[in-house]
């Protein structure tokens, strides 16, 4: 018999295999059934566990509301050290969400104004606090205001001191909470930033130096992107660190932020996923515009000096005199030493024809002349650069690739990442566990599902020889229909 025309030599079996007839058993239907009520309860346990501990928080953050605030600062400092040696301990996180809700309750019972209308966060806000606290996606569904629990997540997790990130929908958005977490967190001591754009260097450090710092995702990318970008190949906490003692330019003094440890996401769903591939993008000329306003400054001052002079011990108080009242890096001695004698170089030691061509487009270095200098690669750019000032030629960085992130590049980079999430399907909640590895806890309340008309009126004694007679049918037709497929394939 003729092979299937459509199916190149395959018979129609090979093409739609038919499935595989489950094996029936009462192990297996036992299997099944306890399978299904497993995944039906482990969910509603999850989510009793979390309002349990949620009604334990408030019958603590009760008692520590009847504390003066000496005591309270006391016992905040202690937490403070017990979070900073485990941040994963669920006493010291419990602890420190009762503190910041006997702060919630002090503040809105003493202050005037919308404060006033500010309720005392219930069980269900520390639950759902606590979910975030732990790196989870918390489902709320129909809450009131999930930024209660956004903002009491965030002041919990704050005594911590790595930073806290709490990324907002819009600029709007951001501007209102913190206003709010400023009047919240203050009988806690804790500091509260919003970088904005259009700030100054000086000032975006300090709204990042923050315990709190509330931003959209976009404002959050941007300046993630510039410290990536500046930390070039050597990344690292204890490389930094090193080089701040040691180094001769310190890169820490130089990023905005203070790293990407910890962040609360607000409006997790449309962020997470909606806006997950949204990429900010960084030109070439933005990235290096704070660094060619610094060359600039170094070329003025060199001017100061005169040719084959050195740095000496006053020279260097001078130059602290002058530079050390912009602050950011010029505030490092060996960042603004190793400036100014580069521009020396570029000014005074270098010949043009000898260790560099002016007459091009571009600035160019003439080899071995220049490579004997013993510059480090990025100091060679710098001295490029200086030169181009001296010539009075534009600076050129087109070569530069353009560096882009995605808000979702950016997130995965936090150790510890949690939201709040109106509602989550199935698709969403796999998405995110695939793509973030982050769990979702349903703590929303959802009607209880109508019984089934099985469940009315149960299976009789007959109805069950009936089913079972035609599972029996229904294989037999099953096996006939897959031996005729075979026949007519061979």
């Amino acid at each position: 018999m003729a092979a299937h025309a459509g199916g190149g030599g395959l018979s129609p079996l090979q093409l739609y295999p038919l499935p595989a007839p489950l094996p029936d058993g009462p192990l297996v239907r036992l299997a099944g059934r306890i399978r299904r009520r497993w995944q039906a309860a482990w969910p509603r346990w999850r989510g009793q566990r979390f309002r349990a501990e949620g009604a334990e928080v408030a019958a603590r953050a009760e008692v520590l509301c009847d504390m003066d605030a000496a005591q309270r600062v006391e016992l905040l400092r202690a937490v403070r050290g017990r979070l900073r040696r485990d941040l994963d301990c669920p006493a010291a996180q419990r602890e420190s969400l009762a503190l910041a809700g006997a702060s919630w309750g002090e503040v809105a019972v003493g202050a005037h104004g919308e404060l006033e209308a500010e309720a005392l966060p219930a069980a269900g806000e520390y639950a759902a606090a606590l979910g975030v606290m732990r790196g989870r996606l918390v489902e709320v569904g129909g809450a009131p205001n999930p930024g209660r629990v956004a903002m009491l997540a965030a002041m919990a997790l704050a005594p911590w001191g790595g930073g806290v990130h709490l990324v907002l929908r819009d600029d709007e958005q951001a501007m209102a909470m913190a206003a709010r977490l400023e009047r919240l967190c203050a009988p806690l001591g804790l500091s509260v930033g919003r970088p904005e754009p259009g700030m100054d260097y000086a000032a975006r450090r300090t709204a990042w130096a923050a315990d709190i710092s509330c931003a959209p995702a976009g404002e959050l990318v941007t300046d993630a992107l510039r410290d990536l970008r500046r930390l070039a190949d050597r990344p690292g906490d204890l490389r930094l660190r090193l080089e701040r003692l040691h180094g001769a330019n310190p890169r820490a003094l130089e990023l905005v932020q203070r790293g990407l440890r910890c962040a609360v996401v607000l409006e997790a769903g449309r962020v997470l996923l909606d806006e997950a591939l949204r990429t900010v993008a960084l030109s070439s000329d933005a990235a290096a515009s704070e660094e060619l306003q610094a060359l600039a400054l170094a070329w003025d001052v060199s001017a100061l000096f005169e040719p084959g002079a050195a740095l000496t011990e006053a020279g260097r108080e001078r130059l602290a005199g002058m530079l050390m009242q912009r602050g950011g890096p010029w505030s490092s001695p060996q960042w603004r030493e190793r400036r100014i004698e580069l521009a020396l170089l570029a000014r005074h030691a270098l010949e043009p024809g000898v260790h560099y061509e002016p007459d091009g487009p571009r600035i160019e270095p003439i080899e071995p002349a220049f490579g004997a200098l013993g510059l480090e690669p990025y100091e060679r750019r710098l001295v490029l650069d200086l030169l181009a000032i001296r010539h009075a030629r534009d600076i050129q960085r087109s070569g530069m690739p353009i560096a882009t992130m995605s808000i979702m590049e950016c997130l995965i980079r936090y150790p510890r990442l949690g939201g709040l999430l109106p509602a989550a399907d199935r698709l969403a909640t796999r998405e995110l566990r695939d793509l973030y590895g982050l769990a979702v806890l349903p703590l929303a309340d959802r009607p209880a599902p109508p019984p089934a008309e099985t469940d009315a009126a149960p299976f009789s004694p007959g109805d069950r020889a009936l089913l079972a007679q035609a599972r029996a049918e229904h294989r037999q037709v099953a096996t006939r229909l897959q031996k005729l497929l075979a026949f007519s394939g061979g």
